[in-house]
C-alpha cells in the first residue's frame, strides 16, 4: 500500500513543479451551431490563423456542446476558420490579441448546412487521427489507415489506453472487464464471451471515432472495472444525396466491401448501409503441462497441439430514419442486422506420459458449422424546450442468436481403440430491452444538469446438447446436456450536476440500481437468485491553471457484474480434457476508483499525465484446477481483492504539416489477494506498455502511417501473461478532385503477435501459447459521391485538425 500512495505522491509532485504563468498570450472561446436547428455541434474544426497571410498557427475541435477554447495565443492578429463536414465554412474578421485584450469570446457561431458548390478548387482536410480532453480520449476514426480494410478488433489495438489479445478481447489499462456501448448505449453484441469474435468480424469503416472514459459520470451504467469504450457509428450526413462505396482485398482470399447512401433534407433524412466481410479466424495453440499429484508426488505431462481453421463470413445491413417536423421535436428510427458463419475444422492432437512411459495418443478432429446472427432495433424522441435543454426517450431492442454444431471424430493411436465420434449442439440466445429517459438543461452559464431514468431487462437462453455414437445409433448423453436460463433487471435513477467557479469546476452525480438476477439451472431443478440495491457515487473537478494548463481529480465507485456465462455452473466440453464452466455464486466485483489528470497544451502539443489507484473487492478471475486425472477445468471465482496503481502518460503533437504522432504510455503496479482460493495471500509486480502511432505526409495527397505497442508480462492469481509486441504500417493515397482514395495496409510486421498464459502452483505447471494468422495484407479503394465527396469553395485550403 505504501509504494502505491508513493507512486501517486511522486507523480504528483512532478506535475506541481510545473511553471503555469506565461506571459504576453491569450485566448479565445466560443460555441459553434447548427443553423437551422440551433444544436450544438460537437467536433468542429477550428483552426486559428495568423492575419493577414492565412497561415496555421494552431486548432481543437469543439465538445458535446460545442465549445471551444485555444489558449497559450502570442499577442498579434488573427483569424478563426470553423469548419464540419456538410456545413459551410465560417471565416471570422480580424481578431486582436493584446495586453488589453487577452481573454476574447466570440460568442455563437452559426454553421450554414446549405449546398454551395463552385467548381474551382477542392478543399483537402484531414482530421487528426487522435485527441482528447481531460477526461475523455478519443479516436478519430478517419484518419486511421486501418479504417478502410480491417475489423474493429484491428482498430482498437491503436488506441492508445488499449490492447487487443489474438481472440480480439480488449483491454483497458490492462484490465479486460471494460464495458463497450454503441452509440452510448449497450449491445446485445457486446456481452459475453463472443464479444472478441464480433470484434474482429465488425468492419472499421462502420466506426466514425472511438471514445475512451476510464472514469465515467453518473449519466453512464457503472458497470466495468476499468471504464467504457464508446464505438461512435457513422450517421451525421449533409443536406441531399450523399454516400460511399469501398473495397478491399487481401492475402490467404481475404475480401470485403461496402456501401452507404443517404438523403438529407432540412427536416427529412434516411440512411442505409451495407458491408460484407470474408476472413480467416486460424489459429494455433500449444498447451504444455505438467500435473502433480499433491499425495504422492507422481507427475504426469500433456503436450496438446492445435490447429484450427475457420474462414469467415458476415453481412451486416443498417437502415435509420429521421424526422424533424418543428425546430422542437425530432424522431429517429433505426436498425441493424448482423449475420455471421464460421465453418471451423480443427484437430487437437494429445500426447499423454507418464515416466518417460505414453500413455495416451490420440487426434481429434472437429467440424463446427458455427452461425450467428444479431438483429437490434430503436426508436428516439427528443423535444427541445430551448438552448440546450432537451428531454431524451428512447427504447432499444434486441436479439442474438448463437449456433455451435460440433461433430467429433476421435483417433486413437495408443491405447489402440476403434475410432469413435460424438457431437454436441450448443444454442444461446440472449434478449435485451432497453427503456432510457434522459432530462439535460443548461440552466445558465454555470450550472448543468442531467437526470434520467434507466431500465435494462436482459435474458439468456443456454442449451447444451451431447450425444455419442453407439454401434450406428445415436445416444443423447445426459451427464452433459444440460439447459440454463439466466434473467437480469436493473432499474437505476441518477442524476449529474456541473457547476463552474472561474477557473474551477466540478460534477457530482449520484446513481442508484436496483438489480434483480436470477439463474434457473433447470437440469437440476434448481433457482439461485441475487437481489440488490447500490448507490454509485461520481465526483469530478477540474482546475484552469493559467492559459495552458488544466489539472482534474476524478472518483466513482464501479461495479462487474458477472453475465450468463459466467453464472452457467454445467461444463462446456472444449475437448475431453478441457472443461470450462461457470459459478451461480459468483458476485459481482465493487471498485473504487481515483484519479489525478494534468494536461498541459501549447500549440500542437498536448500532454497528459494520469496517475490513477484502483481498488477491487470480490475480483473475478479464472482459476484452473485439475480433476479427475489429467482433466483441466476452468471457473470463475472471486478473489479477496485486487489493487492497481499506476500513471498513464499520452504525448501528441507534430512536426509542421508532414507528420503528427502521440505515443502513450503506462506504468502500473499490481496486487492480488488469492488467499481465499487458497493461493498468496499477497502477489505484486510492476508491469507496463507502450504505443506509438505516427501519420507522414510524404508528398501531397500520400499519408503513411505506423503503429506499433509492446505490453510487458502481467501478473494473474495462478501466475502471469508473457509480454506481447505488434507493429503494423499503410499508406493511403487520395485524389480529392475525383473523389478516390487508395489504401494498403500490413497487420503484424514481424510475425510477433501471440498470446502466451503461464501457471505456476503445486499441482499445475502451464504454458499455453496461441498465435493467429500473421502478416496479413490488403489493398483497397474508396469513392465518394454526393455532397460527401464535392464539399467545394472559392479558395484551396489545407490545414490538419489540431491534436
Amino acid at each position: 500500500m505504501m509504494r502505491q500512495i508513493l507512486l501517486l505522491f511522486i507523480t504528483a509532485l512532478m506535475c506541481g513543479n510545473i511553471a503555469f504563468a506565461q506571459t504576453n498570450r491569450g485566448s479565445i472561446s466560443g460555441t459553434v451551431t447548427d443553423k437551422n436547428g440551433n444544436q450544438p455541434i460537437e467536433y468542429a474544426t477550428i483552426a486559428l490563423l495568423e492575419y493577414p497571410g492565412g497561415k496555421i498557427i494552431t486548432g481543437t475541435i469543439t465538445d458535446s456542446l460545442g465549445n471551444f477554447s485555444l489558449t497559450g495565443i502570442k499577442y498579434g492578429s488573427y483569424s478563426i476558420l470553423c469548419s464540419f463536414i456538410g456545413y459551410s465554412d465560417y471565416t471570422s474578421s480580424q481578431i486582436i490579441i493584446s495586453n488589453e485584450n487577452r481573454l476574447i469570446k466570440l460568442g455563437t457561431i452559426t454553421l450554414d448546412n446549405s449546398s454551395q458548390v463552385l467548381d474551382e478548387v477542392v478543399v483537402s482536410t484531414r482530421r487528426s487521427t487522435y485527441s482528447q480532453t481531460i477526461d475523455k480520449k478519443i479516436f478519430n476514426v478517419g484518419s486511421d489507415i486501418t479504417s478502410t480494410s480491417g475489423a474493429v478488433s484491428d482498430l482498437l489495438q491503436n488506441v492508445p489506453s488499449l490492447q487487443v489479445d489474438v481472440e480480439g478481447n480488449v483491454a483497458l489499462r490492462g484490465n479486460e472487464n471494460v464495458q463497450v456501448l454503441i452509440d452510448g448505449k449497450p449491445s446485445v453484441m457486446m456481452r459475453g464471451t463472443n464479444r472478441g469474435t464480433v470484434l474482429q468480424q465488425m468492419s472499421a469503416s462502420s466506426i466514425e471515432r472511438i471514445e475512451v472514459i476510464t472514469n465515467p459520470s453518473a449519466q453512464f451504467k457503472p458497470d466495468g472495472t476499468s471504464g467504457i469504450i464508446n464505438l461512435i457509428m457513422k450517421k451525421d450526413r449533409p443536406s441531399g444525396l450523399d454516400g460511399n462505396i469501398q473495397a478491399n482485398v487481401g492475402n490467404l482470399g481475404r475480401y470485403n466491401g461496402g456501401v452507404s447512401l443517404g438523403w438529407t433534407t432540412d427536416k427529412f433524412g434516411i440512411n442505409g448501409s451495407y458491408g460484407y466481410r470474408a476472413d480467416r479466424r486460424d489459429r494455433w495453440t500449444d498447451n504444455e503441462r505438467t500435473l502433480t499429484d499433491a499425495a504422492t508426488g507422481h507427475q504426469t505431462h500433456v503436450i496438446q497441439n492445435t490447429v484450427s481453421k475457420a474462414p469467415s463470413h458476415s453481412h451486416i445491413i443498417g437502415l435509420g430514419i429521421q424526422w424533424r417536423p418543428t425546430t422542437k421535436d425530432a424522431f429517429e428510427v433505426n436498425g441493424n442486422c448482423t449475420f455471421m458463419t464460421f465453418p471451423r475444422t480443427e484437430d487437437n492432437h494429445l500426447v499423454q506420459q507418464s515416466s518417460s512411459v505414453i500413455e495416451k495418443d490420440y487426434v481429434r478432429h472437429r467440424f463446427d458449422n458455427e452461425r450467428q446472427q444479431e438483429a437490434e432495433g430503436a426508436a428516439a424522441y427528443t423535444h427541445t424546450f430551448g438552448k440546450e435543454h432537451t428531454l431524451t426517450i428512447d427504447y432499444t431492442y434486441a436479439i442474438q442468436n448463437e449456433v455451435e454444431d460440433n461433430h467429433y471424430t476421435n483417433s486413437y493411436t495408443v491405447p489402440v481403440f476403434p475410432e469413435t465420434a460424438d457431437n454436441t449442439l450448443i444454442k444461446q440466445r440472449n434478449y435485451e430491452n432497453l427503456v432510457r429517459v434522459i432530462y439535460s438543461n443548461r440552466i445558465n452559464e454555470r450550472n448543468s444538469l442531467v437526470a434520467g431514468y434507466e431500465a435494462e431487462l436482459d435474458k439468456s437462453d443456454m442449451r447444451y446438447y451431447a450425444e455419442d455414437l453407439v454401434g450406428s445409433v445415436w445416444v443423447k448423453n445426459s451427464d452433459k446436456s444440460n439447459d440454463f436460463l439466466f434473467n437480469e433487471q436493473v432499474h437505476s435513477l441518477y442524476a449529474t450536476w456541473e457547476h463552474t467557479f472561474n477557473r474551477f469546476s466540478f460534477m457530482a452525480g449520484l446513481r442508484g440500481e436496483q438489480s434483480y438476477i436470477k439463474s434457473n439451472l433447470l437440469t437440476l431443478s434448481q433457482v439461485v437468485r441475487d437481489n440488490y440495491f447500490m448507490l454509485y457515487p461520481t465526483l469530478h473537478s477540474a482546475y484552469k491553471a493559467g492559459e495552458n494548463n488544466e489539472f482534474q481529480l476524478n472518483y466513482s465507485l464501479r461495479v462487474n457484474r458477472p453475465e450468463g456465462d459466467d453464472l452457467n455452473p454445467f461444463p462446456e466440453y472444449q475437448d475431453p480434457y478441457n472443461i470450462k464452466a461457470g459459478n451461480p455464486y459468483l458476485k459481482p466485483e465493487k471498485i473504487h476508483s481515483i484519479e489525478f489528470g494534468w494536461q498541459y497544451k501549447s500549440g500542437v502539443t498536448t500532454l497528459i499525465v494520469t496517475p490513477y489507484y484502483r481498488y477491487t473487492f470480490n475480483k473475478m478471475t479464472e482459476i484452473t484446477h485439475v480433476l479427475d486425472g489429467s482433466i483441466m477445468q476452468t471457473t470463475k471465482e472471486n478473489l479477496s481483492s485486487s489493487s492497481a496503481a499506476g500513471t498513464e502518460l499520452i504525448i501528441n503533437s507534430s512536426f509542421g504539416r508532414w507528420c503528427n504522432f502521440n505515443i502513450s504510455s503506462n506504468l502500473f503496479y499490481n496486487t492480488i489477494d488469492a488467499s481465499d482460493l487458497g493461493y498468496s495471500a499477497h502477489k505484486s509486480a510492476f508491469a507496463w506498455y507502450v504505443a506509438a502511432n505516427a501519420n507522414f505526409t510524404v508528398v501531397k495527397n500520400l499519408m503513411l502511417q505506423l503503429n506499433t505497442r509492446y505490453n510487458s508480462s502481467v501478473l494473474t492469481p495462478q501466475g502471469h501473461k508473457l509480454s506481447t509486441y505488434i507493429m503494423n504500417m499503410g499508406a493511403r493515397y487520395d485524389l480529392p478532385r475525383q473523389n478516390l482514395s487508395f489504401t494498403a495496409t500490413c497487420s503484424d510486421i514481424f510475425d510477433s503477435y501471440k498470446s502466451i498464459l503461464v501457471i505456476d502452483t503445486p499441482t499445475i505447471s502451464q504454458r499455453v501459447q496461441k498465435r493467429r494468422t500473421p502478416r496479413t495484407f490488403y489493398i483497397g479503394i474508396s469513392y465518394r459521391f454526393g455532397h460527401n465527396g464535392k464539399k467545394k469553395h472559392n479558395n484551396e485550403i489545407k490545414y490538419d485538425e489540431a491534436l
